[in-house]
């Protein structure tokens, strides 16, 4: 938890700064092109729902309730077309997030 507060304070720090912000952008330009998008997993749109919905599963395994559900998120999202499919583009990978850690031994 610690290093998300550094991470949190030094994001912040770059984003006030113009500077910082557009070498940033430079550095990164398809995550400063993609940053809002909601269709592009990773980004902090897609993060925050991919946190309360794994805070919804904590909060059902600390009460004995069933999880509301087997998987939290998948990208590409369920019924969604278009999705790229060359193996070595980033853009084709898929994403599966469970809400608890796999059992090999089951």
């Amino acid at each position: 938890m610690g290093l998300v507060g550094f991470a949190i304070h030094a994001v912040s720090a770059i984003a006030a700064d113009p500077e910082g912000l557009a070498d940033a952008e430079a550095d990164f330009p398809w995550a400063a092109a993609h940053d809002d998008d909601p269709a592009t997993p990773g980004n902090p749109p897609s993060e925050a729902e991919i946190a309360r919905r794994y805070w919804q599963s904590n909060w059902a395994l600390l009460h004995g309730e069933p999880l509301p559900r087997p998987v939290l998120w998948t990208f590409p999202a369920d019924g969604a077309s278009g999705h790229a499919t060359e193996a070595a583009s980033i853009e084709s990978w898929i994403s599966i997030v469970f809400p608890r850690g796999l059992d090999e031994g089951r």
